[in-house]
């Protein structure tokens, strides 16, 4: 019995130590697990301002070591470890502002019943930009201006105006009129007043211009005012056209000249691809892609890669339009057709990147390639607008060989365990079979001493 109770006090010390091991600890791998910085084969620094929504360009050399097609295996932690609020969107397309332009204009004195210029007293050239005004008479006392805004990609949103005389006061009420076809002209509704007070602070030499498309403006003014010597148009901020990035692949061509095959290393969010013949030369093809080496190939699509001088300029294809991140690509001559040189293939691929919650004093870590890690977002970006820049603070550390699971912080402790857990259910076995077979002999020699008792 001395054993049993021994066995019994080691038990519980087992129990109580596999509750030391367990807090914070699963018997699997579940959603509630957590992943660190060591989880992932590469991470970067970024900095900013702590407390802001930070925004950070996701760069080629992350796309490269991305390991699951969906992207997922992305992550921003703190300066703890911890795994901050965080999600991934397209770029938004920055906004610029063009520089100011000069703005053509002619003086016009209205020769039709209504007074305003129509085509037939102006010579336009091909663009429909103004040439000259016919029938062009001595300037009026006070003029009307005839602005040309057909130069511009893009209406101005005002114009700064630079009169003659500049020491002379005046107070005018501008009126504007403006067209898009010098046939039918539209009265600017919106009063404005054009003053000049010398150096008071009250002078005005700006008008806002209307927000509907307009190529042409016709200028008056209510009272007699100085001779009008410039015109510069100002324009409002416009999204850059940003389109995506550009990556170049280095093709391998078959024995038979037939196909040409392309590995795209990582998973990039792709816009198009095209393939860049380095000699005039056309060529119909068919595009396969997959995503693993044993696969089947996938058909893509198919289209005639074509490049030759015409018109003093270099013509080819249209790319192809493609949101597939398969890294292995394949195109094949059609027919008897067979590539004479081996072309590039030129990736375009979507701008994103990381918006996170800079919680904490910062640094902050990128975490990236994991194929075991599934996708997350943990940050709501609707309605959000105001992002801080986020910067680099260091170079990349990538092990390509230490890529971990979820939860592989704790293995030793999921050792520890399952080894304590192992060992308490053999003594708990050895236990039940030491109280078995004492109480098999405790009943024995019951029966015995019974069966004496009753020879008696």
């Amino acid at each position: 019995m001395n054993v049993l109770k021994k066995s019994l006090v080691f038990v519980f010390v087992l129990i109580a130590l596999s509750g030391i091991v367990s807090p914070g600890f699963r018997l699997y791998a579940g959603e509630g697990d957590a992943f660190s910085p060591v989880d992932f084969a590469g991470t970067i620094g970024l900095n900013g301002k702590s407390g802001a929504i930070l925004a950070w360009e996701i760069p080629e050399i992350v796309y490269r070591r991305l390991e699951r097609p969906d992207f997922g295996d992305i992550r921003v932690f703190d300066a703890e470890g911890l795994m901050v609020p965080f999600a991934i969107r397209k770029a938004e397309a920055a906004l610029f502002t063009p520089p100011p332009e000069s703005v053509p204009f002619f003086i016009w004195q209205g020769s039709d019943a209504d007074g305003f210029p129509h085509n037939q007293d102006i010579e336009l050239n091909a663009e429909g930009t103004v040439i000259t005004i016919r029938n062009y008479r001595e300037s009026p006392a006070s003029p009307v201006y005839l602005l040309d805004c057909s130069i511009f990609s893009e209406p101005p949103a005002s114009l700064v105006l630079r009169m003659k005389g500049a020491g002379e006061f005046f107070n005018t009420l501008a009126v504007i009129h403006y067209s898009t076809d010098l046939v039918n002209w539209t009265l600017f509704t919106r009063k404005q007043t054009l003053s000049y007070y010398g150096g008071s602070g009250a002078s005005r030499d700006s008008l806002e211009l209307p927000l509907d498309a307009f190529r042409y403006l016709l200028l008056s003014f209510s009272l007699p005012t100085p001779e009008l010597l410039s015109a510069e148009a100002r324009f409002k901020a416009q999204p850059r056209n940003t389109p995506g990035r550009d990556l170049r692949v280095v093709g391998e061509r078959s024995a038979d000249k037939k196909k040409v095959a392309y590995t795209i290393r990582g998973y990039f969010p792709l816009i198009c691809a095209d393939w860049l013949l380095p000699q005039p030369d056309s060529i119909q093809v068919t595009v396969k892609n997959r995503f693993k080496l044993n696969e089947d190939w996938n058909y893509a699509g198919s289209l005639t890669i074509f490049q030759y001088l015409g018109g003093g300029s270099v013509r080819k294809n249209s790319p192809l339009e493609t949101s597939s991140p398969a890294p292995y690509w394949e195109i094949e001559a059609a027919g008897s057709q067979s590539f004479a040189s081996v072309p590039d293939m030129l990736v375009n691929y979507e701008i994103r990147e990381i918006v996170f919650l800079a919680r904490g004093p910062g640094p902050w870590k990128a975490a990236y390639g994991n194929s075991l890690c599934p996708p997350d977002s943990t940050l709501d970006i609707a309605g959000l607008s105001v992002f801080e820049s986020a910067g680099l603070t260091g170079e990349e550390t990538y092990e390509p060989g230490s890529r971990k699971s979820r939860g592989s912080k704790r293995d030793y402790g999921e050792f520890a365990l399952w080894s304590i857990l192992i060992i308490a259910a053999l003594l708990l076995s050895f236990l039940a079979f030491t109280i078995a077979k004492n109480i098999h002999s405790s009943l024995l020699r019951f029966s015995a001493k019974s069966y004496k008792n009753s020879r008696k």
